[in-house]
């Protein structure tokens, strides 16, 4: 998906002077595998967000983020 700044702005403009754009990418699990194994990074990034979400299902989000950053270290 793309993403326009200007969509954002309060007063609608057809030609904006200032425009970024940017695409959004699904890197959950299942999703853009090809990308994530493109780029060591993000996929480890993917990983990381994953347990964090799922330990948080479980504890406090502070505790969640610190089991992750232990586990992927």
């Amino acid at each position: 998906m793309e993403l326009s700044l200007s969509d954002l702005y309060e007063i609608p403009e057809l030609d904006p002077s200032l425009e970024l754009k940017a695409m959004l990418l699904n890197i959950n699990p299942g999703k853009n595998e090809v990308l994530k194994e493109a780029c060591r990074a993000l996929k480890d990034y993917a990983e990381y967000t994953w347990r964090v979400r799922k330990y948080a299902e479980e504890m406090m989000l502070e505790e969640a983020v610190e089991k992750a950053i232990e586990e992927c270290i």
